[in-house]
Protein backbone atom coordinates (compact mmCIF):
# COMPACT_ATOMS: atom_id res chain seq x y z
CA UNK A 1 0.00 0.00 0.00
CA UNK A 2 2.84 2.37 0.79
CA UNK A 3 4.18 1.70 -2.70
CA UNK A 4 0.76 2.73 -4.07
CA UNK A 5 0.93 6.07 -2.30
CA UNK A 6 4.60 6.81 -2.90
CA UNK A 7 5.28 5.35 -6.34
CA UNK A 8 1.98 4.81 -8.14
CA UNK A 9 0.69 7.65 -10.33
CA UNK A 10 -2.88 7.10 -9.14
CA UNK A 11 -1.81 7.05 -5.49
CA UNK A 12 0.22 10.22 -5.90
CA UNK A 13 -2.69 11.84 -7.72
CA UNK A 14 -5.11 10.99 -4.89
CA UNK A 15 -2.76 12.45 -2.28
CA UNK A 16 -2.23 15.60 -4.33
CA UNK A 17 -5.99 15.99 -4.88
CA UNK A 18 -6.66 15.61 -1.16
CA UNK A 19 -4.07 18.26 -0.29
CA UNK A 20 -5.33 20.60 -3.00
CA UNK A 21 -8.96 20.20 -1.89
CA UNK A 22 -8.03 21.02 1.70
CA UNK A 23 -6.05 24.11 0.70
CA UNK A 24 -8.90 25.31 -1.54
CA UNK A 25 -11.47 24.84 1.22
CA UNK A 26 -9.31 26.67 3.77
CA UNK A 27 -8.68 29.53 1.35
CA UNK A 28 -12.41 29.84 0.70
CA UNK A 29 -13.07 29.68 4.43
CA UNK A 30 -10.73 32.62 4.97
CA UNK A 31 -12.71 34.70 2.48
CA UNK A 32 -16.29 33.79 3.41
CA UNK A 33 -18.66 36.21 5.10
CA UNK A 34 -18.23 35.53 8.83
CA UNK A 35 -22.00 35.72 9.29
CA UNK A 36 -22.70 33.02 6.69
CA UNK A 37 -22.76 30.04 9.05
CA UNK A 38 -24.13 27.62 6.44
CA UNK A 39 -21.26 28.27 4.03
CA UNK A 40 -18.74 28.18 6.88
CA UNK A 41 -20.02 24.77 8.01
CA UNK A 42 -19.91 23.46 4.44
CA UNK A 43 -16.34 24.67 3.92
CA UNK A 44 -15.27 23.16 7.24
CA UNK A 45 -16.54 19.78 6.07
CA UNK A 46 -14.85 20.22 2.71
CA UNK A 47 -11.57 20.87 4.54
CA UNK A 48 -12.09 17.81 6.76
CA UNK A 49 -12.79 15.27 4.00
CA UNK A 50 -9.23 15.25 2.57
CA UNK A 51 -7.89 14.56 6.08
CA UNK A 52 -10.29 11.64 6.37
CA UNK A 53 -9.06 10.22 3.07
CA UNK A 54 -5.44 10.46 4.21
CA UNK A 55 -6.37 8.86 7.55
CA UNK A 56 -8.13 6.00 5.76
CA UNK A 57 -5.08 5.42 3.57
CA UNK A 58 -2.80 5.42 6.63
CA UNK A 59 -5.10 2.94 8.39
CA UNK A 60 -5.20 0.69 5.33
CA UNK A 61 -1.39 0.72 5.15
CA UNK A 62 -1.08 -0.13 8.85
CA UNK A 63 -3.59 -2.97 8.52
CA UNK A 64 -1.77 -4.29 5.46
CA UNK A 65 1.58 -4.21 7.24
CA UNK A 66 0.09 -5.97 10.29
CA UNK A 67 -1.42 -8.66 8.05
CA UNK A 68 1.90 -9.18 6.27
CA UNK A 69 3.71 -9.49 9.61
CA UNK A 70 1.11 -11.97 10.83
CA UNK A 71 1.62 -14.06 7.70
CA UNK A 72 5.40 -13.96 8.15
CA UNK A 73 5.09 -15.15 11.75
CA UNK A 74 2.64 -17.87 10.78
CA UNK A 75 4.91 -18.99 7.95
CA UNK A 76 7.92 -19.03 10.28
CA UNK A 77 6.15 -21.30 12.78
CA UNK A 78 4.88 -23.59 10.04
CA UNK A 79 8.42 -24.07 8.74
CA UNK A 80 9.85 -24.70 12.24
Amino acid sequence: MENFILNNRVGKHLIECAHRARVDALENLANVNPLDSETIASLQWQARIPDLILTWLDEAMAEGEAAEESLRVEDYYQRS
